[in-house]
């Protein structure tokens, strides 16, 4: 006879536990801190910071000066140029006795020099601006050490033709301090291009003339 089998129940299969559904329930995750999320929209650049000391128009100012800076330093090599070229004329007229040719020529020399002197003030004002340019803003407030530079860049402007960046730099100060300033004295002689003066003439032919050990008699000259 066939053994008979008794078949006795599997298990449950132990599965995975799941946890209840969450509806209606909220996820709260970690607090945040008050003062972040306060302040996250306030957080600024130190650039963006910089930018808004000044208004527009005194940033393009300040922009145009440190350009003018760096124009001054390219138009002073070729006036360096062309004085030493009429200082050694003049040198080399004095050794063969033409005093009346020197003193002519030496003229160059003066004119040269004077506009050397005047792009190193140039240069000293559009500094002394850039380095102030937080009371731009407020022409009435400011020092006069401003006021004169201001002055004397809106003077020289008109007057320097190499300096293209001054003469844009000219319009914006016109319209904050107006057109009606008084220039520093120096600067106002230095770009006057009078150079015919005798006695400036004669001042500088014997000051070229010690410098090459040139023994030099002006006293009978006009």
């Amino acid at each position: 006879l066939p053994r008979t089998q008794l078949l006795l129940p599997l298990p449950p299969i132990q599965g995975p536990t799941i946890p209840p559904p969450t509806a209606g329930r909220r996820i709260v995750g970690p607090a945040k801190d008050s003062n972040t999320s306060r302040n996250s929209g306030k957080s600024r650049s130190p650039a963006m910071g910089f930018l808004r000391k000044f208004s527009k128009q005194t940033r393009k100012l300040k922009s145009l000066l440190e350009l003018t800076v760096s124009r001054v330093a390219i138009a002073r090599k070729p006036r360096l140029a062309r004085k030493s070229i009429a200082s050694g004329d003049v040198c080399q007229l004095l050794s063969l006795g033409q005093t009346d040719r020197a003193l002519q020529r030496v003229e160059q020399v003066i004119k040269e020099d004077n506009m050397l002197e005047a792009l190193g003030i140039i240069e000293l004002y559009c500094k002394c601006l850039v380095k102030k340019a937080d009371q731009l803003d407020k022409p009435k407030e400011c020092s006069e050490e401003v006021k004169e530079a201001a002055a004397g860049l809106i003077f020289a402007a008109k007057r320097c033709s190499d300096l293209p960046e001054l003469q844009s730099a000219r319009k914006i100060l016109a319209d904050k301090f107006g057109d009606d300033f008084t220039a520093d004295a120096k600067l106002v002689w230095k770009l006057s291009g009078d150079t015919t003066s005798i006695s400036l003439k004669k001042k500088v032919t014997k000051e070229i003339a010690a410098e090459n050990n040139i023994s030099l008699d002006l006293s009978k000259s006009p």
